[in-house]
């Protein structure tokens, strides 16, 4: 209400049929149960409006960030000790942009989404990238100027997937510390997981998750188990009808509405 927009929502027009809170609870509500704007029943187009403006006059984007930095600052930098990464793919349904197509899902169309998280589980950044992008591409794209603007990350988790040559050197160049799972499918292994005939054989599981972590100390160990708090942010993400399964058009409407959901978490740490 103190931006440029607020007359919009003041009564100051006539023509104004909702209040700000009312406009925002629909929105939320629709998040939470609904894929189609349409099922908000009468007023909906008249919402949607409201979304889209929000949207385009950066409000949301605003807010998360306005939010963000006053959970920063009752953290008092405590935040940035661990930080994680992870993706999770969402399937496409009416989506037109960012779709492509990802072996891992019966090779359908898909989105992924990109998140880095501090140990409460709660988004330092997020963004979404078309399904066929490999986890570790979708992260050096924006790493180095992740750490730019926080430069007081210390540890950084990750899962195999995002082992490669230009992530660690990055971490490197920025002094974080790095606990990487190992990517074991291009590396030579032990004698003990080969075959009589000295060659690889299919792992088990056990074996796959003990060649990934034979480098990690007993302290890197205890410290890469709160890689789960990314999965369960992933886990409460995927349960919300609209975000199983990727309804909007535009990828930007996706985003923004990933924001508001985010926005909630964020309200109860602070």
């Amino acid at each position: 209400m103190n931006s440029k927009f607020k007359h919009h929502y003041d009564n100051t027009y006539h023509t104004q049929e909702y209040d700000l809170k009312y406009i925002l609870t629909k929105i939320v509500c629709f998040i939470h149960n609904y894929h189609c704007w349409r099922n908000l029943g009468d007023g909906w187009n008249n919402i949607y409006k409201h979304f889209i403006n929000l949207s385009k006059w950066k409000i949301i984007d605003d807010s998360f960030i306005d939010l963000l930095n006053l959970y920063i600052k009752k953290r008092n930098g405590r935040h940035l000790k661990i930080v994680m990464v992870d993706t999770s793919i969402i399937l496409n349904k009416n989506g037109n942009d960012f779709i492509r197509r990802n072996h891992l899902v019966k090779n359908k169309f898909c989105s992924k989404l990109l998140t880095i998280v501090d140990d409460k589980g709660i988004p330092l950044f997020i963004n979404y990238n078309p399904g066929s992008r490999y986890d570790s591409e979708c992260l050096i794209r924006v790493l180095d100027d992740f750490l730019n603007d926080t430069p007081d990350v210390v540890t950084f988790l990750a899962d195999a997937g995002f082992y490669t040559n230009a992530i660690l050197d990055t971490l490197k160049k920025h002094n974080v510390r790095l606990i990487i799972a190992k990517n074991v499918k291009n590396t030579k292994p032990n004698k003990k997981y080969l075959d009589e005939n000295g060659k690889k054989r299919k792992l088990t599981v056990k074996e796959r998750i003990e060649r990934q972590i034979e480098a990690f100390t007993n302290n890197d160990k205890k410290l890469f188990k709160k890689r789960n708090k990314v999965e369960n942010v992933y886990s409460n993400f995927k349960q919300i009808p609209h975000f199983n399964m990727r309804f909007d058009k535009k990828i930007i409407n996706l985003y923004k509405l990933s924001l508001i959901y985010f926005c909630e978490k964020m309200l109860s740490h602070i």
